[in-house]
């Protein structure tokens, strides 16, 4: 049965996914490099093909024959049940989740929002339980959602851990691995490190405390994005904003005992009229961000 704990109203602002933003959490699957195409083309030959990679973030060799760039470890699979107390063993699964667009509530502007701000917002999404898989990484991948798509696109919601000694007395009968050292994440340091480095020092779960509802992180992401939240990290299920339904196709390791494979929290308004929310951004607004990204 899920814990439950009380959140203060709140509002969420979105913000930018990229590695860096989300680096604390996991990673973003998305081409580092999307305007770099691969050295052979219909009208080069093979003498004229070039046979070094372009300079990426991410190591990347050229593949098949120069037709194709292929990027290296672009996510880390993280199996951490040699630590969980059942000592059943994991097996790597893929799942596919059809997920419906979520319903947003009105934005109940207060006077002191501008008439500017307010018509700049879709609605809130209102925040009522998180999850997270302590021993498995877990990695979403859209399927037929284009990156330009007008009218549809998903939400990335995630939480910091708190220390034992700020959460609640029983998250300790959740089972979680030893927590993680401080370690750097940034995109750099990510991918400098052998897998098994990383291994080592990245994807040693998050500890055993509850979410961090303060420091909430909300992100929308594209079809041209995936994500993989890091084992141990608070999230939100999957919340699909827009006018369809978008297939996710998702891997992790599991070994079919309920709260070493997940681990969920209620999360209740203290007031009742306040509430945990979202505020989501018309989808022109979210583009119009991301343009500017890219051109910095």
């Amino acid at each position: 049965m899920p814990i439950s704990v009380t959140a203060p109203s709140q509002r969420v602002p979105v913000l930018p996914l990229t590695q860096e933003t989300f680096a604390p959490f996991g990673t973003v699957v998305e081409n580092p490099n999307p305007t770099t195409l691969p050295p052979r083309s219909s009208n080069q030959t093979a003498a004229s093909l070039g046979t070094q990679p372009p300079p990426s973030p991410i190591p990347v060799v050229v593949a098949n024959q120069g037709t194709a760039l292929k990027y290296l470890d672009v996510t880390l699979q993280t199996d951490l049940y040699g630590k969980a107390p059942s000592g059943k063993p994991s097996r790597a699964i893929m799942t596919m989740f059809v997920c419906a667009p979520r319903n947003l509530r009105p934005d109940p502007s207060s006077p002191e929002v501008s008439t500017e701000k307010a018509t700049s917002i879709e609605g809130l999404f209102d925040v009522s339980i998180l999850e997270r898989h302590p021993f498995t990484q877990q990695t979403f991948v859209p399927m037929g959602l284009s990156a330009e798509d007008p009218d549809t696109r998903y939400l990335v919601l995630v939480a910091p851990t708190l220390p034992v000694a700020q959460g609640d007395a029983k998250t300790a009968s959740y089972p979680t691995p030893c927590p993680p050292q401080k370690s750097g994440w940034g995109l750099k340091s990510l991918f400098s490190r052998s897998p098994a480095e990383a291994e080592k020092t990245g994807s040693a779960g998050k500890g055993p405390g509850l979410p961090d509802l303060a420091n909430i992180k909300a992100f929308v992401a594209t079809g041209a994005q995936a994500v993989t939240y890091a084992a141990g990290t608070w999230h939100a299920p999957m919340v699909v904003l827009g006018k369809r339904s978008v297939d996710f196709v998702v891997t992790q390791f599991a070994n079919s005992v309920g709260d070493e494979d997940c681990q969920e929290v209620e999360i209740q308004p203290e007031t009742p009229n306040g509430a945990l929310a979202v505020v989501v951004p018309k989808h022109e607004i979210t583009q119009t961000t991301a343009l500017a990204r890219a051109k910095l």
